[in-house]
């Protein structure tokens, strides 16, 4: 009966860890839910040091077997160390010992080595797999007020009664961990061990061997459940985790919605400059098919020059005309300031019609684009282009007082594709 008050006992604490899962402390900042991933920390990080005692009592599963339950008598210690590795998985490694009462039914039972009542020690070597279901399932809190972690191991366990018998055993438990303190926390441990029982009884009536060493383990099994409280102390300057490719979350850090802000508006800057390398490199082909243009028709006119200094020399008469500046108008494709054969024509024709005198008047030339194509920027450094091809073309034939200008807000011509011009006057 006092077993079962023992395992009843363990059992309601257990519970009423669980229910506090969701406990934490909102006194200090830094308190928001986070899930992984998270950086698994170095050697020298979330070591934990701990110590404390409590009670104990065991039972087997045939019979009764250290029985009797005092809270005078049956009692152990323990110490450990142990390190997380990430908020969820670590380890430690312990020793727990302490003194327990044998008791049997000695009026039904004898054993050779053991008599009812007899008080011996015991003691306990285990290393133990941790695993923080409070961070698993709530998400990592470095100051939550109590985490829940149950554990499972394995080590050596020994008793003395004058001699030592010692047996390998298993363990399974809940780890409560009550924080106190950046560096100390309180902690309770119900722990449950299992071994090969040691004790060899018979059946006084009978005669025959009850329990002993040649019975299987599975029928012989002795459990030791304990309940103990202690202090553990945070032993490494580094005592929480970092998240992957990010420092340790702190707090006023920026919420999940200012992410999603950011990125959708570095996303429209990239479409932006996109955009505008596109029109950099469709402007960069515009310029490099008019230097072409220019080129040629620097040629062509070369050699017009070359016709009109031998026409000259045949006949004088011609410097005799009056020296004067007719208007010109050439227009240019969308979006370019590549004059096509059509316009170079007229051009070409326009030259024929001014004798060397006119190449010394003043000449200014008007640049314009369409403003309902392209950005006011686009456009005003077309029309400048505009201007410099034709003023480029005056100069390669002999025209040296030329001046230029622009005009985008579309008064040059009556339709878009007028506007798309360069005027010379």
């Amino acid at each position: 009966m006092k077993n079962k008050k023992f395992i009843l006992t363990a059992l309601a604490a257990a519970t009423l860890s669980v229910s506090s899962i969701a406990q934490t402390d909102t006194t200090n900042l830094g308190n928001s839910k986070v899930k992984g991933p998270y950086i698994t920390n170095s050697t020298g990080s979330n070591w934990f040091l701990g110590i404390g005692a409590g009670l104990s009592t065991s039972f087997s599963k045939k019979i009764g077997i250290f029985s009797e339950f005092s809270l005078k008598n049956d009692w152990d210690a323990e110490i450990f160390v142990g390190k997380w590795f990430t908020p969820v998985v670590g380890t430690r490694f312990g020793y727990k010992g302490g003194t327990n009462n044998f008791g049997f039914d000695d009026k039904k039972y004898s054993s050779k080595r053991f008599e009812s009542g007899e008080q011996i020690r015991f003691g306990y070597f285990h290393g133990d797999f941790l695993f923080n279901l409070s961070n698993a399932i709530g998400g990592y809190k470095e100051n939550r007020r109590w985490n829940f972690i149950p554990y499972v191991g394995g080590g050596i366990f020994g008793i003395n009664d004058g001699h030592t018998d010692v047996k390998a055993a298993v363990s399974a438990g809940l780890y409560n961990e009550i924080r106190l303190s950046r560096a100390v926390n309180l902690f309770l441990d119900f722990g449950l061990m299992s071994f090969e029982n040691p004790v060899g009884l018979k059946d006084k009536e009978t005669k025959k061997n009850v329990v002993d060493r040649k019975t299987v383990f599975a029928a012989r099994p002795m459990y030791m459940p304990t309940a103990n409280v202690g202090i553990s102390i945070n032993l490494s300057r580094k005592k929480n985790f970092d998240r992957a490719g990010s420092a340790s979350e702190e707090a006023g850090s920026t919420e999940p919605n200012d992410y999603d802000r950011i990125n959708e508006r570095l996303k429209q800057l990239e479409d932006e400059n996109n955009n505008l390398k596109n029109e950099n490199d469709n402007l960069k082909d515009s310029l490099e098919n008019a230097q072409k243009a220019i080129d040629d028709l620097e040629k062509k006119n070369n050699d017009l020059a070359d016709n009109q200094n031998a026409n000259n020399e045949v006949n004088p008469n011609n410097n005799v005309q009056s020296a004067k500046i007719m208007p010109l108008v050439i227009y240019f494709p969308r979006g370019s300031a590549v004059i096509n054969d059509t316009e170079m024509a007229h051009f070409e024709q326009w030259l024929s019609l001014h004798n060397e005198a006119a190449r010394e008047l003043p000449i200014t030339i008007t640049g314009s684009a369409d403003s309902h194509t392209g950005t006011a920027a686009f456009n005003q450094m077309l029309a400048q282009e505009r201007a410099n091809v034709l003023k480029r073309l005056l100069a390669a034939n002999g025209f040296k007082n030329v001046t230029t200008k622009t005009l985008i807000n579309d008064s040059l011509g009556s339709t878009n594709a007028r506007n798309r011009a360069a005027k010379l006057e």
